[in-house]
């Protein structure tokens, strides 16, 4: 006659059996604490227990909020502990994970169910992220693995460290043009070996490059962004919000009407992202509809009063590199790096 197995009383309270339904800790990592703690789970209230073992390290604070939440699922993907959330995206949520195989962090982007049910879109997304698995460059952060755990989709990235431009821009207003040039350069440099593969970003844009502490620059999101949509294609609430306008504010004007991109269309982006670190602004405010118009048509905006003083060199002008549209874009991105690269010296303890 077959027997059950009860587990011991202190791990029978309803929010321990939370914490063991997330997967993330076992009987054996939580009988210790319980037990140190001399009172009953049951009668422990959970914001207690939880922020016991946050200080016990058995627990990220991020974690700790979910479970208190209720939630139980999505703390475990395959070898990958989701630690932390990073940021939300247009392509899905980012997480910082542990590899438990290799106990190193990695950066884990969850894939949204509602793009990944089309198997036509999955399979284009795949076999992009593959490509793009194959870029090893400093100025790039790799792709390490692609998942499917439970019916979660996602990828797993190099963790980068470093403050993203957006957030460096945020607190420190705009660059010094040679501290920008010298940011661009990288990145430029980085775009390029990703274009000598066929490679196209699609979603060049501060919150997309980083800054490590050393000073090097990394792009994110290589072979990411193929689940982006076109803006026009499922016109939204969404379209006329100030969040919505900024997730677009620099991708190019083809881009925006749904047009056919190329490697160009990331050159665009990388110019409307200098203009921004010089002025600390997006070249065409607004809501998207009025935003996507403007750059159809409009001249690129005059921005030499907000600029800092560069002393000694004149820094080139932003200007070449986001060209109006239809006029051809001729830049290519080994091409932008070079005029950034003159007389430009990294100033010490930059950014």
């Amino acid at each position: 006659m077959p027997t059950s197995t009860r587990l011991p009383g202190p791990l029978n309270a309803p929010f321990v059996q939370v914490i063991l339904r997330s997967g993330l800790l076992r009987p054996d990592d939580l009988l210790p604490v319980l037990a140190e703690l001399g009172v009953d789970p049951a009668k422990l209230p959970p914001l207690q227990l939880a922020t016991h073992l946050v200080r016990k390290k058995l627990l990220t604070k991020f974690q700790a909020m979910q479970l208190l939440n209720g939630r139980t699922r999505g703390f475990i993907l395959g070898q990958y502990k989701v630690l932390d959330g990073i940021r939300q995206d247009r392509v899905g949520m980012v997480f910082l994970a542990e590899d438990t195989q290799n106990k190193r962090h990695v950066a884990v982007k969850v894939l949204p169910t509602d793009r990944v049910s089309d198997p036509t879109i999955l399979r284009e997304f795949l076999q992009e992220v593959r490509a793009a698995a194959q870029v090893t460059h400093p100025n790039i952060a790799r792709i390490l693995d692609i998942g499917h755990w439970q019916g979660t989709h996602f990828v797993v990235i190099e963790h980068v460290t470093g403050v993203t431009l957006d957030r460096l821009v945020a607190e420190k207003g705009p660059l010094p043009p040679h501290t920008a040039a010298q940011i661009i350069a990288q990145a430029a440099v980085g775009l390029f070996a990703a274009h000598q593969l066929g490679l196209v970003h699609r979603d060049i844009k501060p919150a997309n490059i980083a800054v490590l502490p050393e000073g090097r620059v990394k792009l994110l999101d290589l072979g990411l962004t193929h689940m982006l949509e076109n803006p026009w294609v499922h016109v939204t609430r969404r379209i006329n919000t100030r969040e919505y306008a900024e997730e677009i504010a620099h991708i190019a004007p083809e881009q925006a009407w749904g047009c056919e991109i190329d490697a160009r269309s990331d050159v665009y982006s990388l110019g409307s992202t200098f203009y921004y670190l010089l002025t600390g602004e997006v070249p065409f405010p607004g809501l998207a509809p009025e935003m996507m118009a403007e750059r159809r048509s409009a001249a690129f905006p005059h921005h030499g009063r907000n600029v800092r003083k560069c002393p000694g060199k004149s820094m080139p002008s932003c200007k070449r590199w986001v060209p109006r549209i239809p006029m051809p874009v001729t830049h290519r991105p080994g091409r932008c790096s070079s005029p950034c690269k003159r007389g430009c010296r990294w100033p010490s303890g930059s950014p």
